[in-house]
């Protein structure tokens, strides 16, 4: 939990669970706020051996847009934490992506219902993204 600094005491119950090139994904908790959360942790050192402007301003434009975008259906930013090493994003934690769910529940294939909410869901949190200006790649 180096990677937290002055902010190891909030949390506990951290672990890895994925990574790439710039940043790393934490599922731990914090303890002040008494929520699960998931920690995107980005290396500055990596900023730097890359484009650091760029970079800069992606890391900037996604907590802007995840602050922007609120809704039930799309993951919540809860705050920005910055150390001499890291800048971290605590976010709200989904113990599963929506490929994951659906490979996880084979009865949505045999209940159109559900079927149906996952799909209104997703076509709702692109409708509040594209409202707010936010273009989506995936």
């Amino acid at each position: 939990m180096e990677f937290l600094g002055d902010y190891k005491n909030n949390y506990e119950d951290i672990f890895n669970v994925d990574e790439n090139n710039i940043s790393k994904i934490f599922k731990g908790y914090n303890k002040k706020e008494g929520r699960e959360i998931c920690l995107k942790v980005i290396d500055k050192k990596q900023i730097e051996l890359g484009d650091y402007d760029f970079i800069l301003e992606q890391i900037k434009r996604e907590e802007e847009i995840t602050k922007l975008c609120k809704s039930e259906n799309i993951i919540n930013f809860y705050q920005k934490l910055e150390t001499q090493n890291n800048i971290i994003f605590e976010l709200e934690y989904y113990s599963q992506n929506i490929m994951e769910y659906i490979s996880n529940n084979g009865e949505l294939r045999r209940e159109p219902e559900n079927f149906k909410n996952i799909i209104l869901s997703l076509a709702n949190a692109l409708l509040i993204i594209h409202i707010k200006g936010v273009m989506n790649r995936y």
